[in-house]
């Protein structure tokens, strides 16, 4: 049975003026309730007001609204995840301090409250997991430039700061790239990989998974995998890759591509997909590598991908992985954005699974305004067996960018190939929004 593919244009009709560059998404369904959907990008409020606007289904992505449920005024980074109880969890940044804020149980229209607040972070980029009517959240973050976690093994329903502890995850190096990112398993296991680097200006690092058996309950967290050759916490899966900082594919920086995700039936089973360039022919390429041992040995490359970003695994419940991620390429001489979603069942080892190009955009226009220009990462979920996620992608409304066909709420002219203001005549400039998209019937 071929796969059901449903891609809309999260913003509303009512902002159908608006010309931001909405790059950087981030998505989270709601596993009580997967009718409820949540979205972050870099969009301004429309109102003008204070808290920053997340986009919000109630009806399992079909419409969205803007909620004005994030304290920060247009938040560098923000990043969202349901725990259990309907319970939101996000982590922003602003002017350099990372927030972690909390809905208990996630209402629409009511601004989530802070639970910590912490100076000198970048990224942050928050993970939770309903265990046993318990929340597991985990923040991964450079901490002044230093590879961390902040968190919590019971974060619902605790005051402030709600059990929030803080890690350092690298006893190699004291820089880090800024992606750091965690897999939940229901059994406590938890895995975060990064980067560590080693050599600078022309940067070097190694790709190292660490592993905690006890979600961070213990004396000396993420320690649990050690590595033979220097017997310091932390396997590299490899010791030393070229990571493409400060490169563009396109009109998008690269060289900070992470992800990281385990089989839910299974906490050995764990994958991990990452950037490393350049070399000949491609500025970033993407590795996906497979484990079968909880994290002690890795399989050689699963999958690679040439002058592509923004990595994000997911694994289903019947254990399809899935890959997302953007890729640059040239057609008859033109740039494009090909947003991809690879699916495989055995782990790409003899077949190469499905392949679905969910977009395929222009990325000659419009010109970037800031970066990252469609974001530093895209996201992908598994809910049961279903795939849910987001992209940023240029916002032409032309059907032919869009192979399994795409909806749009704000006002369009497909025929035409225009975006409409909100009397349905004014022409309004292309740019860039998220995409949501669901995979059923997998």
């Amino acid at each position: 049975m071929a796969p059901l593919v449903q891609v809309v244009n999260m913003i509303p009709r009512s902002a159908s003026g608006e010309t931001h560059q909405d790059s950087e998404p981030q998505l989270t369904v709601n596993p009580t309730n997967p009718l409820e959907i949540v979205g972050t990008a870099f969009t301004p409020d429309p109102s003008g007001g204070s808290p920053s606007p997340g986009y919000v289904s109630l009806d399992g992505g079909q419409t969205w609204n803007l909620s004005p449920v994030l304290p920060d005024v247009l938040a560098n980074d923000q990043s969202v995840r349901f725990g259990g109880g309907s319970t939101l969890y996000a982590a922003t940044l602003h002017a350099g301090s990372m927030t972690i804020l909390r809905s208990s149980p996630f209402r629409p229209n009511v601004v989530m409250q802070p639970l910590v607040q912490r100076p000198s972070i970048d990224q942050p980029y928050i993970f939770a997991l309903d265990v046993g009517g318990k929340d597991r959240v985990f923040t991964g973050s450079t901490d002044s430039g230093r590879a961390s976690l902040h968190h919590s093994a019971d974060a619902r329903t605790a005051n402030p700061p709600a059990g929030f502890k803080h890690a350092l995850l690298d006893p190699r190096s004291q820089n880090n790239s800024p992606s750091i990112r965690t897999a939940i398993h229901s059994d406590d296991t938890v895995y975060a990989a990064y980067f560590s680097w080693h050599q600078v200006p022309v940067t070097k690092a190694a790709v190292v998974v660490a592993r905690d058996n006890a979600s961070g309950t213990g004396g000396a967290p993420f320690t649990a995998l050690t590595d033979g050759a220097d017997g310091l916490p932390g396997i590299r899966v490899e010791k030393s890759v070229p990571i493409p900082w400060f490169d563009f594919l396109g009109q998008q920086r690269v060289g900070s591509a992470l992800s990281i995700a385990v089989d839910p039936m299974d906490s050995a089973t764990v994958y991990v997909a990452w950037g490393e360039g350049p070399k000949r022919g491609s500025v970033q390429t993407l590795r996906v590598r497979r484990s079968t041992n909880r994290g002690a040995t890795w399989s050689k490359n699963r999958l690679s991908v040439s002058n592509a970003t923004n990595p994000a695994l997911a694994i289903t419940d019947a254990g399809k992985v899935g890959l997302l991620y953007q890729r640059l390429v040239a057609n008859q001489g033109q740039p494009r954005w090909q947003t991809h979603l690879r699916i495989t069942s055995d782990g790409w080892a003899t077949k190469p699974g499905l392949d679905i190009v969910l977009a395929d955009t222009p990325e000659d226009a419009p010109t970037y305004k800031f970066d990252p220009y469609i974001g530093d990462y895209a996201d992908l979920e598994a809910v049961g067996q279903d795939f849910f996620g987001v992209f940023s992608a240029h916002n032409m409304p032309d059907p032919a960018n869009f192979p399994y066909g795409v909806v749009y709420q704000r006002n369009h002219d497909f025929g035409r190939r225009l975006l409409l203001d909100v009397d349905q005549q004014t022409i309004v400039p292309e740019s860039i929004d998220p995409f949501f998209f669901h995979l059923s019937q997998l």
